[in-house]
């Protein structure tokens, strides 16, 4: 920012001074060598204070400087209060605004703790600038292992690294119309407009992905990522907002993490850990003491953690994809396997993270549970495809590493415990009951048998669409080892492999693996690393929840090498044929709501055609796959 610097001229401090300028000390002003004093006029310097060159619109008309330095072509204009211990940086604009001030030794929100998930405090996570899904989620779920202490750790000290008594408003920075902006450091390209109170925190950007603050936004202990959007009278205390998440409409947050593009519109979230593609849109929604990712919160939804004489230490867990209709209720605790459906209101104690894809409801005052039936709906489809084309993520350098894949290995591991889950509850079964109780909800035995074949029809996707991939990246002798393995019967590596896959908030890693890294390597990572930390743990783990799954369902044949290939393969395309017209049967169901539209008008048909075309390019590509695995033999 400096070049060659002196100090002012006689002839300068008068023209300053015929406009209106006054000093404490005209001494502690220093400018850059092309100063030009006919762009100022009503200001006053206090301080130590350097001026930059104005060759274009800047200049500073109508304000109070203290103790700043300011960059070239910087425009500052109508202040009402004073600009403080500030960094201008090139082309910055601040203009009919309060107050910017640092008012004394600041981390500028980082280090900050966030109460999430137990309200009373108990599990506590640092703010930082390079916050990621991942390290939240460890510290969150994990606060007493090696791992967690050392993320904090290397955030505290990141925190003390970021201490300054001088704020800095980055590079192009515009600032406009604003009431007071106190120990609070912008990055470049940033735009506030409009901002009621920013105090205590950081608005990260960047020129190829730059954030936004707008009309009267309060927030207090902050961190806002690039790309995020925070606007239209939000009011936020100890938040994170991640890159391309959006929080407005005068929602307010407290003690909240909300990461990559999330979006909390309207409604009210308390000590809620959001992780991406967390949705809730609606004025009546209440987000309160959970954990939530790909998920979307339907109009009216609440959930209660406070009916108990202990306090609200009891919180829940939605795991990746579940949705709520509308007017849904949940008592926590409770934790909600992956891509479920929530009806009605429910009360505490369910836990169904070993059956995903089901609809829970509450019917003749019992809670019911339907496992597998949302695998096969055309609106878990259109999840899956929207998640990766609304990713609003700019400049390369994504903090939230995420595996978008619908059967990942965590899903897949989860269809394999589930499946025997459901095998276990038919044998136990009395012979003409009708319900089975499990973790306080009831599943009838009819949907028990149901469950089993969804269960078994995603595994064999999930075998299948893994052995493409490997295939796609792997060598023919790779390839084929894999089967070999397969065909031995290598039980070592299948069965009893103490494997645990977990949704670290949108990235799917091997659990052991994973803390094991963070603990040994987490000083070792730099910001925005942490998907190559996360390749380093995948490596060589997916394989074998593959063998465990393909051992459970191919594992009695006779079969080797080019044969065994023949019937995974020939296996999987028919689940997926299977699949694609269960889809498509779930995507007709909707074409009556569309009965009062003039034929060639009607937009539900032409909705179901769209997804009739993408289903057909889908099943089109997994057939190009399976060619490209049996060419391999």
């Amino acid at each position: 920012m400096k070049k060659t610097t002196r100090r002012l001229t006689r002839r300068e401090i008068k023209r300053l001074e015929k406009e209106k300028c006054t000093a404490e000390d005209w001494s502690t002003i220093t400018v850059t060598a092309d100063f030009d004093p006919h762009r100022y006029a009503d200001v006053h310097f206090s301080g130590r204070v350097y001026l930059g060159s104005c060759s274009g619109n800047g200049g500073i008309y109508h304000a109070r400087i203290h103790e700043c330095t300011i960059g070239n072509d910087v425009l500052i204009r109508k202040i009402g209060g004073t600009i403080s211990r500030y960094s201008i940086e090139d082309n910055a604009r601040i203009v009919s605004t309060g107050s910017i001030a640092v008012t004394g030794s600041t981390t500028f929100g980082n280090g900050q703790t966030v109460t999430v998930l137990d309200e009373t405090g108990s599990i506590e996570v640092p703010l930082c600038d390079y916050l990621s899904a991942p390290w939240a989620y460890i510290m969150a779920m994990y606060p007493s292992t090696g791992a967690a202490e050392k993320l904090k750790g290397k955030i505290d000290l990141y925190a003390e690294s970021v201490r300054s008594d001088m704020g800095v408003i980055g590079k192009g920075a515009r600032i406009e119309h604003c009431g007071v902006i106190e120990n609070v450091k912008t990055g470049p390209g940033v735009l506030v407009r409009g901002a009621l109170e920013l105090i205590n925190g950081t608005v990260n950007s960047s020129e190829d992905d730059p954030a936004q603050v707008g009309s009267g936004v309060i927030a207090r202990d902050f961190i806002f990522s690039t790309g995020s959007t925070v606007k239209d009278h939000a009011v936020l205390s100890r938040v994170f907002i991640g890159q391309g998440a959006i929080v407005g409409g005068g929602t307010y947050g407290s003690h909240c993490l909300f990461f990559a593009n999330s979006e909390a519109l309207n409604g009210e979230a308390v000590s809620v850990f959001a992780g991406p593609y967390t949705v809730t849109h609606h004025r009546s929604s209440l987000l309160i003491a959970g954990m939530f990712s790909f998920f979307n919160t339907g109009s009216g939804t609440n959930m209660s953690n406070h009916n108990y004489k202990t306090g609200p230490v009891h919180f829940g867990i939605t795991e990746r994809g579940c949705k709520t209709a509308s007017n849904a209720h949940v008592v926590w605790p409770s934790r909600i396997g992956a891509y479920t459906v929530i009806k009605g209101s429910l009360p505490g104690g369910i836990d169904t993270a070993s059956l995903p894809f089901s609809y829970l409801y509450r019917e003749d005052g019992k809670s019911m549970l339907l496992p597998g039936m949302n695998i096969k709906t055309i609106g878990t489809y259109r999840d899956a495809v929207k998640w990766p084309k609304r990713d609003r993520r700019k400049g390369g350098h994504s903090l939230d590493p995420i595996e978008f894949r619908l059967f990942s290995p965590y899903i897949g591991e989860k269809l394999l415990r589930g499946l025997e889950l459901l095998t276990n509850l038919k044998q136990k079964s009395p012979e003409g009951s009708r319900l089975f109780f499990y973790n306080s909800v009831y599943i009838p035995v009819r949907a028990i048998h149901k469950g089993i074949d969804y269960y078994t029809m995603g595994l064999t996707l999930y075998t299948g669409r893994y052995l493409a991939l490997y295939a796609e990246t792997g060598s023919t002798g790779a390839v084929k080892d894999l089967l070999s393995g397969l065909a031995q019967g290598d039980l070592q590596e299948v069965g009893g492999s103490g494997l645990t896959w977990i949704d670290a908030a949108g990235a799917v890693v091997p659990e052991r693996r994973f803390l094991m890294e963070l603990e040994h390597n987490a000083f070792n990572v730099a910001p925005g690393e942490t998907q190559s930390m996360i390749s380093r743990c995948l490596a060589g783990e997916e394989p074998r929840l593959w063998k465990e799954a393909a051992h459970l369902l191919f594992g009695g044949l006779d079969l080797t090498g080019k044969n065994l290939a023949h019937r995974i393969v020939n296996t999987w395309i028919d689940a997926e044929e299977r699949l694609y017209l269960l889809r498509l049967q779930d995507a007709g169901k909707e074409s009556h709501f569309g009965a009062f539209w003039k034929k060639e008008e009607n937009p539900v048909d032409r909705r179901i055609e769209q997804f009739r075309d993408d289903l057909d390019r889908d099943l089109a590509r997994r057939q190009r796959h399976a060619e490209a695995v049996l060419s391999r033999f």
